[in-house]
């Protein structure tokens, strides 16, 4: 007798066993994100047949065994805090590796290893950058270029640069639509200044920050005057015209930008209001340039050493203007008294009158062979010359005597608009028999031409070189060219034996002539009430250029800088243009570099500016230009891209998450932690972008997959597995009572 019944039951509680852990292993991960649920698959076994003959007359069952099979639906999508979890919806895993770190749970320093696949996106950057799950496993995707361009590729790791910097974007287009009021009766003339400090020389006026080449902002203003009468080139139709005026204000300051009159140009509307064009009419013009140390006025300090220098070149003319110093004598000396020079100081004699005392002084200086500055003495004081380009302090000690090295602004102007002569002098103090004296290529010896400094005064004056010789009733004779300028410059200075000259040739001098047209002024700033240097051509055109020395020293002992300067004006010929377009170029000097950008007051076909009764006002204004800016924040788009967002309100696609696809997914093999690994019956591997042609699903960021857990049909199917085991039971339990029976029939 055979009880196949009891293995049958037996198979029955097995299968159905194994079909409650399926049901609780769903319920556990109800709340486990992206898990895809089993069902159980219930099959019966054959395992014996009765045949008569070559007839199967009956199969007989021998039990039960259960399979299971992964449901691969979408899971509901609910949005968290986290801008970097990601939900797939439709079709496609996301594909992780398994992290190198650095040390053991430190952060990523890349991946290796095989490709897993998740449903699950709940990830986060990891200290170094690198895009993780929760368990360290580094996401798999696509690079962006550095222009955010993503292709699909090889699968590589995420990481993200959370110190990027991305550099500014210089302004090349400032797109402007505004209405002038047609109704503003306030006009004036072309010539009318524009005065940013004075609203009553212009009738409107808005702001604008541009951008240089470097990603610094520059606030622009940019002035509109009403006109009453205009004389220039003028596009078909202009019945009105505006001028428009820009300027850069910084700390209190405007100044025009593009420099003056370049920043000008006009605006012109028909007799319907409409925008007619654009036209230039700037006239030629010379180089200006202002010079940035501000002091309180003309008469305030701008060097307190001699020997500082203030270099320009103007007409292909070197000019250089170098500070002196003096020493003035009250009366006589009383000994003690000393004057320093740099590092010279020289002990006064005693019970020496004014003038004796200045021409020791002088005698003492130019006497000195090592010397490089020189004196000049006259009528109880002494002017001290530099010789060399190195600035020396000068003071002195005791009552009777004051030492002045200190330079005024208005002296400085002066000297410019006025010129000054060169100067030199010739010491006759070790003076021998047949000593020669070079004076412009003539030469003067003694015992011929001169005995002592008088006679070689009178020597040098008589010759006619071009040059005034004085002496000081001692043994100086002191030159000064007969002009002003630098071709004093040019006068040779030689000697011979105990006779010491100041130079090779006399020193300084500055031209007021026609040749360098340069003028100077003390120019004071409406805003700080503080004055600066101010030089400009006052000839005109493209050929009237000022150079500034490269290595100013004016200034240098008071923390002045007279080498920072602002180009307010460049050479420039006269410029008559218009143009039907609405558009205006105008070329920025942004620190020592130029930036055309283009004003477009017609920027599209249906939007331009116009005059028409109502308020001046600017109703779109948009220029393309960029401040450099740190990453502020990262989110990711349906297409799988991760943005990052910028602190000068930029977006850039850093990179993009790649999806992974199979024929037959539900044949991946479950590695646990919601991970999945490829198996040969899933198919092959398709990568591909969020959204492309590989029938890949989309992402939404900021969102997580729930698990495909279907509750109500867990619990249906918990019963019915419940009773199944049970009714199994009862089978076991009657086929143990029919063996007991059979059993107990020897009884």
């Amino acid at each position: 007798m055979q009880m196949t019944s009891l293995y049958c039951g037996w198979s029955g509680i097995q299968a159905h066993s194994t079909a409650i852990s399926s049901v609780a292993d769903n319920l556990a991960n109800e709340n486990t994100t992206g898990f895809k649920s089993t069902r159980s698959l219930f099959k019966d076994f054959m395992s014996s047949a009765i045949y008569d003959g070559n007839t199967d007359v009956q199969q007989q069952g021998n039990g039960a065994y259960v399979g299971s099979q992964y449901v691969m639906t979408q899971g509901s999508i609910y949005t968290t805090d986290n801008p970097l979890d990601m939900a797939i919806s439709g079709q496609g895993f996301f594909t992780v590796k398994q992290a190198v770190n650095a040390y053991p749970g430190g952060p990523a320093t890349g991946s290796t290893g095989n490709n897993y696949y998740s449903r699950a996106g709940e990830f986060h950057l990891d200290a170094n950058g690198y895009l993780v799950n929760p368990d360290g496993y580094v996401v798999q995707g696509f690079m962006a270029g550095p222009d955010g361009a993503v292709a699909a590729g090889a699968l590589g790791d995420i990481i993200i640069n959370q110190d990027m910097y991305i550099n500014g974007q210089a302004t090349g287009t400032v797109e402007v639509i505004m209405n002038l009021d047609a109704s503003d009766t306030r006009t004036h003339l072309q010539a009318d200044a524009i005065d940013p400090t004075d609203s009553s020389s212009y009738n409107y006026s808005y702001t604008t920050q541009l951008y240089d080449g470097d990603g610094n902002a520059h606030t622009i203003v940019s002035y509109y005057q009403r006109l009453s009468a205009y004389a220039g080139p003028t596009p078909p139709g202009s019945s009105s015209v505006w001028k428009a005026a820009s300027y850069e204000y910084d700390n209190g300051t405007y100044t025009p930008n593009p420099t003056s009159p370049n920043n000008v140009y006009y605006l012109h509307f028909d007799t319907n209001g409409h925008l007619a064009g654009t036209s230039i009419d700037t006239p030629a013009v010379g180089d200006a340039y202002l010079f940035s140390p501000e002091v309180s006025g003309g008469a305030a300090n701008v060097s307190n050493r001699l020997g500082e220098d203030l270099t320009y070149t103007g007409a292909g003319v070197a000019q250089t203007y170098r500070t002196s110093g003096s020493v003035t004598f009250a009366g006589a000396t009383a000994g003690g008294e000393t004057v320093s020079v740099g590092g010279d100081t020289y002990n006064l004699p005693a019970t020496a009158s004014a003038a004796e005392a200045a021409n020791w002084l002088a005698e003492q200086i130019n006497s000195n062979p090592t010397r490089t500055y020189f004196a000049q003495a006259g009528a109880g004081a002494v002017t001290i010359y530099a010789e060399g380009a190195t600035p020396m302090n000068l003071s002195s000690t005791g009552a009777g005597l004051t030492a002045l090295d200190d330079t005024t602004l208005n002296q400085v102007v002066d000297a410019i608009n006025n010129g000054l002569s060169a100067r030199g002098a010739l010491d006759l103090t070790g003076l021998l028999p047949g000593n020669t004296v070079t004076v412009a290529g003539a030469t003067f010896t003694e015992g011929v031409d001169f005995t002592d400094a008088a006679t070689l005064a009178a020597a040098i004056n008589g010759a006619a070189l071009g040059v005034t010789a004085a002496d000081n009733g001692g043994n100086g004779v002191y030159l000064t060219a007969n002009a002003v300028g630098t071709a004093g410059n040019a006068i040779t200075l030689a000697a011979t034996g105990g006779v010491v000259a100041s130079g090779a040739t006399l020193l300084g001098g500055l031209d007021d002539s026609a040749t360098t047209l340069v003028d100077a002024s003390a120019a004071l700033s409406i805003t700080t009430s503080l004055s600066s240097l101010y030089l400009q051509r006052s000839d005109t055109g493209a050929a009237a250029t000022l150079t500034l020395g490269a290595a100013n020293t004016l200034g240098a002992g008071l923390a002045l800088d007279f080498n920072a300067s602002t180009q307010t004006s460049v050479a420039a010929d006269a410029i008559a243009t218009f143009e039907t377009e609405g558009q205006v170029q105008l070329a920025y000097t942004f620190g020592t570099n130029t930036q055309d950008i283009t004003f477009d007051y017609a920027p599209t076909d249906t939007g331009a500016s116009t005059q028409s009764a109502g308020a001046s006002e600017t109703s779109y204004l948009y220029q393309n230009g960029l401040a450099g800016g740190s990453l502020d924040g990262i989110s990711v788009d349906r297409w799988g891209d991760i943005i990052g967002h910028f602190t000068n309100d930029m977006d850039l696609t850093l990179a993009a998450v790649g999806l992974t696809n199979f024929k037959s997914p539900g044949e991946l093999k479950r590695m646990g932690d919601t991970l999945w690994a490829a198996t040969e019956a899933a198919g092959v591997a398709v990568v591909g972008l969020p959204g492309g042609t590989e029938g890949m699903g989309l992402i939404e960021g900021g969102s997580l997959e729930s698990a495909n857990v279907d509750l109500a049909n867990e619990f249906v199917n918990m019963i019915n597995y419940q009773r199944a085991y049970q009714a199994n039971t009862k089978a076991i339990t009657a086929s143990d009572e029919m063996l007991k029976e059979a059993i107990n029939l020897k009884r």
